[in-house]
C-alpha cells in the first residue's frame, strides 16, 4: 500500500490478474478504462481490475448537481 490515510493506492496481484484501489489525489491520477469526470466531481474512491479477457472498473464520485444533469451531460 502506498500513500497516506487520505491519498493511498493499493495493487492486489495473483495469478488471475489485479486490482488497483485508490482514494484521494491517487484516485484522481489514472481514471479507469478512460472514464471523464462530470465538471465539478470530486472523486471519492477509483477500483480498476483486469485479466487477461476482460478489465472492470468501478468509480465513487460527489457532486452537487441534480442526476439530471449529470445524465445529460453523459448523453452529449
Amino acid at each position: 500500500m502506498r500513500g497516506d490515510d487520505e491519498n493511498s493506492e493499493k495493487v492486489i496481484k495473483s495469478e488471475k490478474g489485479e486490482i488497483r484501489i485508490a482514494s484521494g489525489d491517487r484516485a484522481v491520477k489514472d481514471l479507469p478504462m478512460g472514464i471523464k469526470l462530470h465538471p465539478g466531481a470530486q472523486v471519492q474512491t477509483s477500483m480498476a481490475g483486469m485479466d487477461d479477457r476482460k478489465s472492470v472498473a468501478m468509480l465513487v464520485f460527489h457532486m452537487p448537481y441534480s442526476v439530471d444533469d449529470v445524465i445529460g451531460n453523459y448523453r452529449k
